[in-house]
């Protein structure tokens, strides 16, 4: 924190102004941090990696996320849905 003093003839104030500094290598280390669990949760599954990258980056939710599925790898929607649910709570289990 650091004090200004304005002399205001016999009136004198005391303000306190904060900075914030922001450290960008921090910022760098929580992005590589995210990148590595997601890469330690998808343990070398494309099918999962698709679906961490669409949780993380795209914000799909689960029905969008099957439909991204189904059109890349094939297969019912449906049953990439229910894969996703299911995935989501093994990632919860594994990140308790």
């Amino acid at each position: 924190m650091i004090q200004k003093r304005r002399g205001r003839g016999e009136d004198e104030v005391d303000e306190a102004e904060e900075i914030e500094i922001i450290d960008d290598l921090a910022v760098v280390d929580d992005e590589m941090i995210t990148k590595e669990r997601i890469t330690a949760l998808a343990g070398g599954d494309p099918r999962r990696l698709a679906i961490l990258n669409a949780w993380t980056y795209d914000g799909f939710n689960d029905s969008q996320t099957a439909s991204l599925l189904a059109q890349r790898y094939g297969g019912n929607t449906e049953s990439h849905r229910k894969y996703v649910a299911r995935f989501r709570t093994a990632c919860r289990a594994a990140l308790a």
